[in-house]
């Protein structure tokens, strides 16, 4: 957004009062002047919404000190001191609020004074929310959300000269509405930009549209088993391409001041891709009552919170329909029935499970075998993606072994004081049973559990504590392509979706219900993220901690180095951000990695 500049206009205002001299009969003329380049209206200097400073010269025969200067005390944003060299200094702080605002500094000689007045301007904000659109092939009606706290009537929206495919446009208090043409070329995407402005502030909105496509796409969803695979691809097996995905999912957005709740609940939700193959998050399908949703693709865990969702609208379904649609050249489904027209282009798409197969190959492990082969559903929580259950793996991404065989003593020996790589299983029910997760006994837990990883293990190295304490970050040398050991910074944004409501208490240490697999009530593992363990493996001999743990790939460098972990369950399943040392054995939960290949066409 542009920031609020004024033109500066050359005025010099001499504010001019009499006062009385100390002296007895005598009088003498006082002048306060505000910067000659000033700009003068209604008698107050205008300052623009920044933090601004101004000097002041006083223009009299009265000595410095026979003068002060006064600002309201109410006005905190405001103040007026007099300088050593006989001036008056103004001080403005930004003004972050909704409205203009006034104050004035006043000068006092004896018994007289005179006030010269100052207005500053709020920060107008304008700005689309996303930045970018993109629109079907097909003609259909669109909107546009927008944040702004200037009044919408006084808003204007321009298009790009060359833009003749845009039309009825209509400005709503929070959205723009219009109506994209049909675009007939099977070749070429259209582009153009949509300009919302008030007077010099402006917002830009970059509009693409598909290609015609010619295909019509029919979507049946109602055998599909989110309890086995919480997502699924949509795809076209006559072309051989994706159209998009489907998800069971939490959709949650709470007010971030009245915490009163806007949407809680699991939905299954449809999803586009773009011409350029990305997930389409700015025209969600909510295929449980027949509404919409936007995501907001862009998330920092600064950010992260209510705004994740942009905007939420429920539809009159009372459950999902049996199928969904989407037309040719559009990037909407719906549960409307196609066109007659568009019936004999149409094809029925295939919904595949949308997994991650984890196939490595290298030397024989312990048991003899060179390879090994893991699928991991993948689950949306807001913008991130996770795998639905438990790292298991007993290989590096080379294939080169993880060591897995180890009695009490070896993974002591091997964590202290020089950490190598090492992973087991921990066997349910017994306090302190830790298994080689390649052997029958182990394997089993394995499977349901995934396995415990202390931190070399993560990163395929052997690191001495004398050699460690500055080096870092490292690399996640263990996790396949498009995915990643999770840094603390993901959990983070996690847990603050998750809280959104409770931003006044400690977020760290909220229930998190929703992530638990065992966890009961209308909250428990809403999320499908599936947590489970039993405890991790402690770097003492029979040591370990109860709950389950999840290593992230943040390092902390020290004498003693040691990297963050999560624990979701324990003590009520509150959640708790904590440390554990290179050689604690901790579960490992992938996130796919945000700079990854799309998974669409």
């Amino acid at each position: 957004m542009k920031k609020i500049l004024f033109t500066i206009v050359a005025f010099s205002a001499l504010l001019l009062f009499s006062c009385k001299e100390e002296g007895p009969g005598s009088s003498y003329t006082i002048g306060l002047n505000p910067p000659t380049d000033a700009f003068i209206e209604d008698g107050a200097v205008q300052l623009s919404s920044d933090r601004n400073v101004i000097y002041l010269t006083v223009d009299t025969r009265a000595s410095v000190d026979s003068w002060d200067v006064i600002s309201p005390t109410s006005d905190q944003w405001f103040t007026a001191s007099k300088t050593d060299d006989g001036r008056v200094v103004v001080t403005v702080a930004e003004n972050n609020t909704d409205d203009m605002r006034s104050s004035y500094a006043k000068v006092i000689v004896g018994s007289e004074s005179g006030t010269l007045r100052f207005s500053q301007f709020y920060k107008k904000i304008l700005n689309f929310n996303p930045s970018s659109l993109n629109v079907g092939a097909a003609r259909d009606e669109y909107e546009a959300f927008f944040e702004s706290n200037v009044n919408y009537t006084e808003l204007e929206v321009n298009l790009d000269e060359n833009c003749d495919w845009i039309e009825d446009i209509e400005i709503l208090a929070d959205r723009v509405l219009f109506t994209v043409l049909r675009n007939p070329s099977t070749t070429d995407i259209r582009s153009a930009q949509m300009v919302l402005n008030h007077n010099e502030t402006e917002t830009t909105l970059n509009i693409s549209q598909n290609r015609m496509s010619g295909y019509s796409y029919i979507i049946p969803i109602a055998s599909l088993d989110f309890s086995q695979y919480p997502s699924y691809i949509i795809y076209d097996d006559v072309h051989d391409v994706g159209v998009g995905e489907i998800y069971k999912e939490y959709l949650y957005k709470a007010n971030e001041i009245t915490g009163d709740i806007i949407v809680r609940k699991s939905a299954i939700v449809a999803y586009p891709y773009t011409a350029s193959g990305e997930l389409d998050l700015s025209n969600g399908f909510v295929a449980s009552d027949g509404g919409s949703i936007i995501w907001n693709a862009e998330v920092t865990t600064t950010t992260a919170g209510a705004d994740m969702i942009i905007n939420y609208k429920g539809g009159s379904l009372s459950e999902a329909p049996e199928t969904i649609y989407m037309p040719a050249g559009s990037t909407k489904m719906s549960e409307r029935e196609l066109e007659s027209e568009e019936l004999p282009t149409a094809i029925t798409a295939t919904l595949k499970p949308n997994v991650v197969i984890d196939f490595r190959e290298g030397p024989p492990n312990t048991q003899g075998e060179t390879t090994e082969s893991f699928t991991y559903g993948i689950v949306k929580i807001a913008s991130q993606y996770w795998m639905s259950s438990n790292l298991a793996t007993t290989r590096f991404s080379n294939g080169e072994n993880i060591p897995t065989n180890f009695a009490n003593p070896q993974w002591v020996e091997i964590n202290a004081p020089i950490a190598s790589a090492g992973c087991l299983v921990s066997a349910t029910g017994t306090s302190s049973t830790f298994l080689d997760a390649n052997d029958g006994s182990g394997s089993g837990f394995r499977i349901q559990y995934g396995c415990l990883y202390n931190y070399p293990a993560l990163i395929n190295d052997v690191y001495n504590v004398e050699d460690i304490r500055d080096q870092g970050p490292f690399t996640d040398n263990i996790s396949p392509n498009g995915w990643k050991v999770p840094a603390n910074s993901d959990f983070e944004t996690l847990w603050k979706y998750l809280v959104q409501a409770y931003q006044g208490v400690d977020f760290s240490r909220h229930t998190m219900v929703e992530l638990y697999a065992s966890a009961t009530g209308d909250l428990g593992n809403i999320t499908g993220f599936s947590a489970k363990g039993t405890r991790s493996r402690g770097v003492g001999t029979g040591g370990y901690n109860t709950g389950t743990f999840y290593r992230t790939i943040d390092y902390i460098p020290g004498t003693s180095p040691s990297s963050r972990v999560i624990r979701i369950n324990g003590n009520g399943n509150q959640a708790v951000f904590l440390t554990h040392a290179f050689g604690v054995g901790d579960y490992v939960r992938l996130i796919r990695d945000p700079n990854a290949t799309p998974s669409g066409n």
